[in-house]
């Protein structure tokens, strides 16, 4: 029940409709700009939701979770701004997942406070939780264990999730 109202963005194929974005996130940013379009194109899509962002492997540091994309992870905030406008408010994780696997119980508390907010309970509401790579599998294992749970005034955008693993190094 809890992945229902999970919306799986796979590696997209299709024309750049970005306007050729440089770097290794082009893809992410595609995504992102694919549900730009479907949320807006929603009666539930205003700014009223507080989104909430779950980066993947590679952050070597641990810094507070702020409303800044300091690290560059999601393309800087005036580029994530403007793939987001159903976002009244953004929040991003900083963790460290180099020497952190996705089954850190850490991880799992950190990434859920972050998305329940000032909530008195673990109930994540009104938000929309986007994760791309390693953070989809941090999130998920989170809803399982019970750390929080996603109600369904909120949605979770999963972006190139390696649910099938990925390749030893």
């Amino acid at each position: 029940a809890v992945f229902a109202r999970v919306l799986f963005l796979p590696r997209p194929h299709f024309a750049d409709i970005t306007h050729s974005l440089p770097g290794p996130f082009a893809t992410m940013r595609r995504s992102l700009s694919l549900l730009s379009l479907q949320l807006v194109g929603q009666a539930t899509a205003s700014a009223a939701y507080r989104c909430v962002f779950i980066h993947g492997v590679g952050v070597a540091e641990t810094a507070p979770a702020d409303t800044n994309d300091t690290m560059g992870y999601w393309g800087g905030l005036e580029r994530i701004s403007e793939y987001t406008p159903y976002c009244a408010s953004r929040h991003f994780l900083h963790e460290n997942t180099v020497k952190r696997g996705w089954d850190d119980t850490g991880l799992h508390r950190s990434a859920c406070d972050l998305a329940i907010g000032s909530g008195a309970d673990t109930a994540i509401r009104d938000t929309v939780v986007i994760t791309h790579s390693m953070g989809n599998l941090i999130f998920a294992e989170a809803l399982r264990q019970g750390t929080c749970s996603l109600e369904s005034t909120s949605k979770w955008v999963s972006i190139e999730a390696p649910w099938q693993g990925s390749k030893a190094v």
